[in-house]
């Protein structure tokens, strides 16, 4: 990450702002199924392979990220109440804060963090049913 540019962004963003924070990906593990089932030469395989030096689950921060842009908040998750801000330090380091003026807000789990492994685990391997 780098610090400067997320401060730019959320000093700059013109719209509210919604925040997939460490705790939600942290909890929803996802990619053993793919691992498994995938053929070996599959290019998401290879890539979690690589990354974790083998099969396995992985912390999906950037796949909650992507659910929500894709389906909104369903029945995956809620939302704080509009009128805070990330502040970010210059080593990268980030505080929620009130602010009413920015309504910006951030994604909470709405169903169990397991569910959200499945259902996402489920869109990895959607490719063995065609």
């Amino acid at each position: 990450m780098c610090p400067q540019s997320a401060q730019y962004v959320v000093a700059h963003s013109p719209i509210p702002i919604m925040f997939t924070g460490f705790e939600i990906g942290y909890d929803i593990m996802t990619g053993a199924r793919l691992c498994m089932e995938a053929p070996e030469d599959h290019p998401v395989r290879k890539a979690y392979e690589r990354f974790l030096g083998q099969a396995g689950n992985r912390h999906s921060w950037d796949l909650t990220a992507i659910l929500y842009g894709v389906r909104g908040l369903a029945n995956y998750w809620e939302t704080t109440v509009a009128g805070g801000c990330i502040e970010v330090d210059s080593n990268g380091t980030n505080r929620w804060l009130s602010n009413p003026d920015k309504g910006h807000r951030y994604l909470q789990c709405k169903m169990a963090p397991q569910a959200i492994s499945t259902v996402l685990d489920e869109l990895l391997a959607g490719y063995l049913r065609t």
